[in-house]
């Protein structure tokens, strides 16, 4: 996982997906952050970040019970805007 600083790519993501629309609160802090092929997504605390998935190519899989993983999906995005947020 990379933390991508180029405001103007961020911006380009945000308005192109329209996701401060999607809230009501301005000023929001958003991040960039890129995957490589093969890094898992859930390094981003679910319970601290609410993320959007808007750009590239990611396989969804699951955990066998002894272990091994097998896909169950597949979405066209690779590339994720974060959110600081807590959840409720």
């Amino acid at each position: 996982m990379k933390r991508i600083f180029d405001p103007a790519l961020l911006d380009f993501y945000l308005q192109k997906h329209e996701i401060p629309s999607l809230f009501d609160t301005p000023d929001l802090a958003f991040s960039l952050y890129q995957f490589e092929k093969g890094e898992r997504l859930d390094t981003l605390n679910p319970e601290e970040y609410l993320s959007f998935l808007v750009d590239g190519s990611i396989e969804i899989s699951a955990n066998r019970a002894d272990g091994t993983s097998y896909p169950i999906g597949y979405l066209e995005i690779s590339i994720i805007i974060s959110l600081s947020c807590f959840l409720v």
